[in-house]
């Protein structure tokens, strides 16, 4: 996670793989549609979205370096 510029790493690390593999349980069950696949992806859309228009980030001026 570090290589993607998200410090420190390991706390990044443990909320992806706890987002997948949540998001993962809950799809293959057909439970609490649609939240177990969006949870899936999401750790990985977000980091190629960037932190958008009306984030905290932006508010805030905190920006990652890159």
């Amino acid at each position: 996670m570090e290589m993607l510029g998200l410090k420190p790493g390991r706390p990044w690390a443990y909320l992806a793989r706890g987002s997948e593999f949540g998001g993962g349980v809950l799809a293959a069950l057909g439970l609490a549609h649609p939240v177990g696949p969006v949870s899936v992806i999401g750790s990985m859309a977000i980091i190629l979205g960037g932190p958008g228009k009306w984030s905290l980030d932006r508010a805030l001026g905190i920006q990652l370096p890159a």
